[in-house]
C-alpha cells in the first residue's frame, strides 16, 4: 500500500465532503480552548463530533484548527456511499438483483447485536516477563473481505456474503481514522448534543445501520478471546490487543495466524505489571493510566465449540474468497501485460502456479508452470456452501469432522467449479 494511493482516495473522500449540497459552512477554531472555556453554553443546539462542532441554528459546522479543513473521521459517511454507489452503477443480472435498498437490509431479530462490546478481560494485579500482542488492525482485518450488508443471525445459524461490497481496501488502509470509524458509523444510533441548557443522547435515522455486520465482528473477536483464554495463560485482553508471558508470546501470534488468519505485532514487551483495565507497563511501553489496582472483569461470551468453530470456518471462507479474487485480478493485469509486451492480436493467456504459504498469505508466483484447470483449494476444515437466492451466498455448517477425514469442498468464487482436493495439498494452480 503506498502512499500515493491512500491521498488519492483521502483527496476523493474530501471532495465529495465538501461539495455535498447538504454541507454546512466550515470555519476553523481551536476546539480545546473552546470546551475548557465552555463555551458551548452561548448556543442552543451544538452537535458535538470528533474535533468537530456542528451548529445546527447556524448552520456552521467548526473544525478544530489541526484536522482543518476534514477531519479523518468524516471520511467515513463518504467511503461508505461510495461502495454503495458502485453496487447502484453495477449492470443488473439475474444472478445479481440489486433490490434499490433505501437502508442497510437486516433483521429486527439481530437489532440487539448492537449491544455486544468488545471483549475485555482482566483477572487480578500480575508482574513479570510479559508481552503485549496486538492485532494490527483488528476490525478492517474482519470486516474488509465481507460486505456491508453482510447476513448474520447466530438465532437462525445463517451467515451469507451480501452485495455491498467494501471497495478499495488497500487504500483504505492507509487511512487509519477513517477505517476505524466504518464500524462506529454501522453502529451509530444516537448523536451526542447541547441543547437546552444539557448535554443528552438524540436518537438519528442512520441508513448505513449493520447490526448483522457489528454482531459478526464481536462474535468473531469474542470466539478468539474465549480460546486465547483457554490455551494461553492471559494476563489481560483489550478488544484486539492480549497480554500473556513473553514465552507465549510467538505461540499466541501463531495462533491467531493460523487459526484466525490475523496479521498480528508486538506493541511492547519486557519486565512489567498489569494492574487494572487499562492500567499496564511493560518494558519501555505502556499504558497513559496510573491506576494502581483495578477491580476485575470479564466479558467475553462463553461460546459453545461448535459455534465458535463455525465462526472460524465463516472467517476463512470470506478470507478464502477474497484471496481467489485477488488472484484473479493479479491474473488478469498480468495477461494483459504479456499481450503489450509481445505486440499480439490474440489473447495470450500463459500458465501461472500460485503458492498459498501456511496461514493468511497473498499469492506468490512459483517458477513451474503446471497446465491444470483452475481450482481452488481451502483450508482443511469442513464445510458445505450452497446459494440460497440471488446474490446472496449462504453457509450451512455441518458438526466437525475427524482431522483424518479426506478431501473437502470449497467454492471460492461465482464461476470457478467446486473441487475435491487431498486434505495436505496446499498448491493452489490457476491457469489462464
Amino acid at each position: 500500500m503506498s502512499a500515493v494511493s491512500s491521498e488519492g482516495l483521502r483527496t476523493e473522500l474530501q471532495r465529495m465532503v465538501l461539495d455535498s449540497p447538504y454541507a454546512l459552512a466550515r470555519e476553523a477554531f481551536d476546539y480545546r480552548a473552546f470546551m475548557r472555556d465552555r463555551r458551548y453554553v452561548e448556543y442552543d443546539r451544538l452537535v458535538f463530533g470528533n474535533k468537530t462542532l456542528s451548529d445546527m441554528v447556524g448552520r456552521t459546522k467548526m473544525i478544530d484548527e489541526s484536522a482543518w479543513p476534514v477531519t479523518s473521521t468524516e471520511l467515513a459517511r463518504p467511503y461508505i456511499r461510495m461502495i454503495w454507489n458502485a453496487q447502484c452503477a453495477r449492470p443488473k443480472t439475474r444472478q445479481s438483483k440489486w433490490m434499490g435498498y433505501k437502508r442497510v437490509p437486516w433483521s429486527r431479530e439481530t437489532f440487539p447485536m448492537l449491544k455486544i462490546n468488545p471483549p475485555q478481560f482482566f483477572e487480578a494485579p500480575s508482574s513479570g516477563d510479559l508481552t503485549y500482542v496486538d492485532i494490527k488492525a483488528a476490525y478492517f482485518q474482519l470486516y474488509s473481505p465481507a460486505s456491508l450488508d453482510l447476513h448474520f443471525n447466530p438465532h437462525r445459524g445463517v451467515f451469507g456474503q451480501g452485495m455491498i461490497e467494501f471497495l478499495r481496501n488497500d487504500e483504505l488502509a492507509g487511512l487509519k481514522e477513517t477505517r476505524n470509524v466504518v464500524t462506529g458509523v454501522v453502529r451509530a444510533t444516537a448523536r451526542t448534543q447541547w441543547s437546552n441548557g444539557r448535554v443528552s443522547k438524540v436518537q438519528t435515522y442512520n441508513r448505513f445501520l449493520a447490526p448483522e455486520l457489528w454482531g459478526y465482528l464481536m462474535h468473531t473477536l469474542h470466539a478468539i478471546a474465549h480460546e486465547a483464554r483457554q490455551r494461553f495463560d492471559v494476563r489481560y485482553i483489550a478488544t484486539d490487543g492480549f497480554i500473556v508471558p513473553t514465552s507465549e508470546a510467538d505461540l499466541l501470534r501463531e495462533f491467531l495466524a493460523e487459526d484466525w488468519g490475523l496479521e498480528t505485532t508486538v506493541k511492547c514487551s519486557g519486565p512489567g505489571n498489569v494492574r487494572a483495565m487499562g492500567a499496564y507497563k511493560l518494558g519501555e511501553g505502556g499504558s497513559r493510566s496510573r491506576a494502581q489496582r483495578g477491580e476485575p472483569m470479564c466479558n467475553i461470551m462463553d461460546l459453545p465449540d461448535d459455534w465458535r468453530e463455525q465462526l472460524r470456518i465463516w472467517r476463512w471462507w470470506l478470507v478464502r474468497r477474497e484471496f481467489a479474487i485477488d488472484t484473479r485480478m493479479q491474473l488478469a493485469a498480468a495477461d494483459t501485460l504479456a499481450l503489450e509486451e509481445a505486440g499480439a492480436d490474440e489473447p495470450f493467456a500463459p500458465d501461472v502456479a500460485f503458492e498459498v504459504p501456511a496461514g493468511l498469505g497473498k499469492p506468490v508466483p512459483t517458477a513451474a508452470a503446471q497446465s491444470a484447470p483452475r481450482l481452488f483449494v481451502s483450508s482443511p476444515r469442513p464445510r458445505t456452501l450452497f446459494h440460497a437466492a440471488p446474490g446472496v451466498q449462504r453457509v450451512r455448517l455441518p458438526s466437525p469432522a475427524p482431522a483424518t477425514a479426506g478431501g473437502k469442498l470449497f467454492h471460492a468464487a461465482p464461476g470457478v467449479p467446486r473441487v475435491r482436493v487431498p486434505q495436505q495439498q496446499r498448491l493452489i494452480v490457476v491457469r489462464g
